[in-house]
């Protein structure tokens, strides 16, 4: 939540309200500026905060089992950042043809520094594959 917060320009305690200090379909508060400038900082379109949300429950229980990270957000920002654990699962639950595709050549440029994070009996099926992925 604080890179959320840095971005916006914000208090850590302000985006734990955002996410956390409401019910469901409770409305928050927030500046016009506020939303603008994370907006403007996090690269996408000032429309996708008034956009309907997409229940993430699937993504959740499909890739979150174990709470190695708190959020399907926060997955997706190490995902952005190129986080070996976070590499790691998105190729264990997904394989290396369909997580390259989410997140691009570093799937396969980066397996061996983040392969010893996969479950070892996935991992040796993708020690498998990946030579046959990496030379197209």
């Amino acid at each position: 939540m604080s890179h959320v917060a840095q971005k916006a320009g914000v208090t850590k305690a302000a985006v734990s309200k955002w996410f956390f200090g409401f019910k469901p379909k409770d409305f928050i508060n927030v500046e016009t500026q506020t939303v603008a400038t994370l907006a403007k900082n996090l690269n996408v379109d000032l429309c996708v905060f008034f956009e309907n949300q997409k229940n993430v429950d699937h993504y959740r229980t499909t890739f979150l089992w174990d709470s190695l990270f708190e959020s399907v957000e926060s997955f997706l920002w190490a995902i952005k950042q190129k986080r070996s654990p976070a590499l790691a699962r998105l190729v264990e639950v997904l394989g290396l043809h369909e997580a390259s595709l989410v997140a691009g050549p570093v799937v396969m440029r980066k397996f061996h520094q983040y392969k010893h994070f996969i479950k070892p009996i996935r991992r040796k099926q993708m020690e498998v594959l990946w030579p046959l992925y990496s030379k197209t």
